[in-house]
């Protein structure tokens, strides 16, 4: 009887002893299952169940081989310029560059510098283009004042203290340009924006695009203003340009000129959610000039405490046609809405499918003045 109970016990802590030898495994699997990073599969429980049949026994972890100590590099073609940096900096935001030019000369496709605060005595004439999806990107610092003064600098005429010359994607935001023969100019060049930037006292124009064709052109947000009777210009001035959008600016004052003015081969634009004041002459101006200006909507503008709202030209002959002005609104101004029959001698106007519709005036001495509005 004795050794009958005895086998049973034996047995019993037989099968103990199995189970614990086959369980024990499994612990230890799932415990180092939840300190594996997961992989590409399906997850049952805290176990990762990768797709091949049997997955290798994890590697022991080694101990990382320091790196040797390199000069850091910008994170995702971020960099940086401050007025304590140095050019031979590498550009990062802990060792900034000293110049917006090392950064116009250095930037490739997809790359952004970002300006700390402080007044910047030079010209940016930006080197490179971006690519689609990858502008270049010139920022003032979120929050800070940039100030680039053109007091004093030898520029080439016609010139900005921002140049783009055939050059393309590239967005310049958030400075203060001031004293500069133009605040930016853009001559030859595609998908371009301007945004945030203010322009004081340029010595012809604010905001300049063209002579040469330029094309895709964002103005957006920027304000302008020049109280200093230098020359006879416009303070947003677009010749030559193919779907130009200039919406959101503030022209606050031009004391010799117009406001915003689309002309001399234009095509294709839109001039919209601007407002401009004090301008001595019309605050927005469609002119033929020499080469035509066409299909170019002006709408939702407002224009007040000026010469004339709105108005179209053709100073030297060319063919203005198909301007839709609408929506619009212009008060305590001389002339509200204009269509001029003024042209430089021999010249003569010339016109086509001009349209006013919609558009509001108050506290003007003449609403509408000028030929029939359709010829």
């Amino acid at each position: 009887m004795e050794s009958i109970e005895i086998k049973s016990m034996l047995e019993k802590i037989i099968k103990i002893v199995f189970l614990i030898i086959i369980i024990s495994p499994l612990v230890g699997l799932e415990e180092n299952a939840i300190a594996l990073t997961p992989a590409v599969g399906t997850i049952s429980g805290s176990v990762v169940v990768n797709q091949p049949d049997s997955a290798p026994a994890p590697s022991p972890a080694s101990t990382p081989t320091p790196s040797p100590t390199s000069t850091p590099i910008p994170a995702s073609g971020i960099f940086y310029v401050a007025k304590n940096g140095n050019d031979n900096n590498p550009g990062t935001e802990a060792k900034p560059w000293l110049t917006i030019k090392k950064a116009a000369n250095t930037l490739i496709a997809g790359e952004t510098v970002y300006v700390r605060g402080g007044i910047y005595k030079e010209q940016v004439t930006v080197k490179n283009s971006g690519s689609a999806g990858k502008y270049i990107t010139f920022s003032s610092y979120p929050g800070d004042i940039v100030i680039l003064d053109g007091s004093g600098l030898n520029m080439e005429d016609w010139s900005g203290l921002f140049w783009l010359k055939s050059i393309n994607f590239i967005r310049v935001n958030g400075f203060n340009l001031k004293n500069g023969r133009n605040g930016v100019d853009v001559n030859g060049g595609s998908n371009i924006i301007l945004s945030n930037n203010y322009i004081e006292n340029p010595y012809h124009t604010g905001i300049k695009v063209g002579w040469d064709y330029s094309s895709n052109i964002i103005i957006d947000g920027n304000s302008v203003k020049k109280n200093i009777r230098s020359e006879w210009n416009e303070m947003i001035s677009i010749s030559n340009g193919h779907n130009v959008e200039v919406k959101n600016n503030h022209v606050l004052e031009n004391a010799i000129g117009e406001g915003i003015d689309m002309k001399d081969g234009t095509s294709d634009s839109t001039i919209h959610d601007n407002i401009v004041e004090k301008a001595s002459s019309a605050g927005v101006y469609m002119d033929g000039y020499a080469a035509g200006v066409s299909n170019i909507e002006i709408y939702q503008n407002t224009v007040h405490d000026s010469d004339t709202g709105f108005s179209t030209g053709s100073e030297r002959g060319g063919l203005a046609q198909n301007l839709y002005f609408h929506d619009n609104t212009a008060y305590n101004v001389n002339t509200g809405y204009k269509i001029s029959y003024r042209a430089e001698s021999g010249f003569k106007v010339s016109y086509k499918n001009i349209v006013f519709s919609n558009n509001t005036v108050y506290n003007a001495w003449v609403n509408y003045s000028g030929i029939p509005l359709k010829t």
